[in-house]
């Protein structure tokens, strides 16, 4: 039973990566429409904790204007951003009246938590970071993701992608982008979702906008629902359409 309750869940935990500009900020705008039909009441709330410039959530506003009236964020930057930061998960753990929690971007929120521990021991970074420091604020937020992904809402997550050269072998990786240290590796195992958004420019056409949703040999990523395909099309509406369909194609295989 708790594997088909698990199954037929509405809660999606997606952490997303890539380069800027390859449509990160405007998905949330399809989950938000996708979590609209799943609603009785056809409309759901968003509220996003903003740690990048108040220009990123600008791809958002353009291309979903009719859905301005359900989105609210606040702006966390810097060592007083982190404290608001922390107030405002206290605030949701009590009551979260949304049904959609964004972190935007995640190498800032990295950065915003180092920064404040930095405050902390009277350091700056003229005085020069220490090891400790480093792998605190990794620690921290990891500690934070959990307490965000505890709440009742879907979670979606956005780390810019970082390149890797491996020069024995000769090849390329991605990873997640954060200052000076990765993030620890069992952050993207806490997520259903790890998706890694891609896009390439056509000659002479619009750009190709797609999300890998399985690992290969250069990109990690991973669909724990086992329904999506290696790649999809960047519209959380179409993916959840598919989920669901194998959710209730195994939920009959289980009845049996």
């Amino acid at each position: 039973m708790a594997i088909l309750k698990d199954m037929t869940s509405s809660k999606f935990n997606i952490l997303a990566y890539g380069q800027p500009m390859c449509g990160k900020t405007r998905f949330i705008g399809t989950m938000l429409r996708a979590l609209n039909k799943l609603n009785s009441t056809g409309v759901s709330r968003c509220y996003i904790f903003n740690c990048d410039t108040e220009d990123n959530l600008l791809p958002l506003r353009l291309i979903y204007p009719d859905l301005a009236g359900q989105i609210e964020y606040d702006q966390y930057t810097g060592p007083e951003g982190y404290e608001a930061l922390l107030k405002k998960i206290v605030a949701l753990r009590k009551d979260c009246p949304y049904d959609l929690v964004v972190l935007e971007n995640g190498g800032q929120f990295h950065r915003m938590i180092f920064d404040y521990i930095m405050k902390v021991n009277g350091r700056t970074d003229a005085d020069g970071a220490r090891i400790q420091d480093w792998g605190l604020a990794s620690e921290r937020v990891k500690v934070r993701l959990k307490e965000i992904l505890a709440l009742q809402a879907c979670i979606y997550v956005t780390f810019h992608q970082q390149i890797e050269k491996d020069e024995i072998f000769g090849r390329a990786t991605g990873k997640l982008l954060v200052p000076g240290k990765f993030l620890p590796d069992e952050v993207p195992p806490m997520f259903n979702m790890f998706l890694h958004f891609m896009v390439s420019a056509k000659v002479g056409g619009e750009p190709d906008y797609w999300i890998q949703c399985a690992t290969d040999n250069l990109w990690p990523a991973g669909d724990k629902t086992d329904a999506l395909s290696f790649r999809e099309e960047p519209d959380f509406t179409k993916m959840l359409d598919k989920i669901i369909k194998a959710k209730s194609g195994l939920a009959k295989e289980i009845k049996r």
